[in-house]
């Protein structure tokens, strides 16, 4: 992250304590000051035929450099800085309906770490760039979703090329998923105990290149159950709590075609 980026997200998450309705202002009024800093040269007012919503661009030598939204009853809806090269800069923000803040992003030079909100003002999910691993993997980022107590429900590391998917499950358990996208292959799953050790390991068939991100989820069963059910494919192993094989699946393509249980002596 952008040094410059990390000391304002600081600054500005102290800020952001309050409830929905204050966190909103607080938001509003950061980025309705980049308007006064940037000492606009021509403003242009128009009204989008689509939405009713009135639009302004604030220009600098002919260059757009902040658009804002606002709706019938003249409240704001979005507000949007860009640097002269047409990149994400400083503070934009999206609100819903009476101004509650949905959104908002702080820029430099196009990375932006991004917050959503609900209605009530809790924070829902945060996306932010990241420093990719391989030169050849573009648009690197960490996404990260909350519940409705403010718990960390599941982290996304992805590029352009794949992504590492980590769920946390109500008993503490998680499950980890690879993905590879140029397959849109399900590489991998690992299911582990809360204290970290190994449960299930195994791996998932090709899924069609057509289906959506969310799609691929819906289909390998996420949210439906600690075990998943999906198109299982290859050796899925099991272990107990002491790290010791308990179990042994064969698939081919969803099918089981064999299985073998191991059994141990109690200590």
């Amino acid at each position: 992250m952008n040094k410059a980026i990390g000391c304002l997200l600081f600054l500005i998450q102290g800020l952001l304590s309050g409830q929905a309705g204050l966190k909103s202002q607080i938001i509003k009024d950061i980025a309705m000051s980049q308007i006064d800093s940037l000492k606009y040269d021509s403003m242009i007012c128009s009204l989008d035929s689509v939405t009713g919503y009135t639009v302004r661009g604030y220009f600098v030598d002919s260059v757009c450099l902040i658009t804002t939204w606002h709706d019938e009853s003249n409240h704001l809806r979005w507000i949007s800085k860009e640097n002269i090269y047409g990149e994400r800069d400083g503070i934009s923000a999206v609100f819903l309906e009476g101004e509650l803040l949905y959104r908002y992003s702080l820029c430099s030079k196009g990375d932006c770490v991004e917050y959503y909100y609900d209605s009530e003002g809790k924070r829902i999910q945060v996306i932010e760039p990241i420093q990719c691993e391989s030169s050849k993997e573009r648009n690197c980022s960490v996404t990260k979703t909350y519940g409705e107590k403010g718990e960390l429900v599941s982290t996304i590391i992805e590029s352009d090329k794949k992504s590492k998917a980590y769920y946390y499950l109500d008993n503490d358990e998680m499950i980890e998923l690879n993905f590879i996208y140029n397959h849109f292959l399900v590489d991998e799953y690992f299911l582990y105990y809360p204290d970290g050790s190994i449960k299930i390991k195994g791996r998932y068939q090709s899924v069609d290149t057509s289906k959506t991100y969310q799609e691929v989820n819906q289909l390998i069963g996420i949210g439906n159950s600690s075990e998943w059910e999906g198109l299982k494919n290859g050796t899925w192993l099991y272990y107990n709590t002491k790290g010791k094989l308990v179990r042994r699946e064969e698939y081919e393509l969803g099918v089981k075609i064999s299985e073998r249980s191991y059994w141990f002596k109690r200590d």
